[in-house]
């Protein structure tokens, strides 16, 4: 009896424990949490991604500030937060750590990736041996298998928002930038332009169906190996 009392006891410290570290986390703001060092990872029309480091575990991160302006949509906030929530655990897909809000912005605490954009990388290296380039469109691939297995249709993959973990090597890369991500709806039709405009001239489309021709043959070759 005396050893159940104690089990019991222990239990309800635990949980008094856990929920008073929720609670702690929950009323909690960035700058409590993170300092921001002022280092531009990238900055756009209605947000900016900056560097800030952890307070407490000296871990650097990235934060995607996102100014609460008329005719951005909390929604399309929220929907990109849950939809890095149901990508967690895959090592090709950028990870969130933490979200929070304020009166003014919305807050979006990522891992920092340090290797910078795929598209970077290709401008600086002009072609990739196949080993690389083979390895990359298996990591891309799996990202995106994982995504569609969610019901997630990404819909802005390009090479902006492929990211390169390291910076001496391609590989690993980090698929990123579910902004304009989209849950999956075979009831509707998804063929309105939702990608980014530069890439929806003629010219450009049809480079494009080449390119996914070609990346499906060298997939479906790597998949038979």
């Amino acid at each position: 009896v005396l050893h159940s009392q104690y089990i019991i006891h222990v239990a309800r410290i635990q949980l008094f424990f856990n929920l008073s570290i929720f609670f702690l986390l929950f009323f909690l703001t960035l700058t409590e949490l993170y300092k921001l060092t002022g280092e531009i990872l990238g900055e756009g029309a209605y947000a900016s991604v900056q560097t800030c480091i952890n307070i407490y575990t000296d871990v650097s991160c990235a934060v995607k500030i996102i100014d609460k302006i008329p005719g951005h949509a909390r929604a399309r906030v929220f929907r990109e937060v849950e939809t890095f929530h149901h990508c967690q655990g895959h090592p090709n897909i950028l990870q969130l750590i933490e979200f929070f809000e304020d009166k003014e912005k919305f807050y979006l605490v990522f891992e920092k990736i340090n290797g910078g954009p795929l598209l970077a990388r290709i401008q600086e290296n002009i072609c990739f041996s196949e080993h690389d380039a083979a390895q990359i469109m298996k990591e891309i691939a799996s990202g995106l298998n994982f995504l569609h297995k969610k019901g997630i249709a990404h819909r802005d993959l390009k090479p902006e928002n492929i990211l390169c973990v390291n910076t001496d090597t391609i590989c690993p890369i980090k698929i990123c930038d579910f902004d304009l991500g989209s849950g999956i709806n075979f009831t509707t039709d998804v063929s309105e332009s939702v990608a980014t405009p530069q890439l929806l001239t003629p010219v450009s489309c049809i480079i494009t169906i080449i390119i996914i021709k070609l990346l499906l043959t060298q997939i479906s070759c790597m998949c038979s190996q």
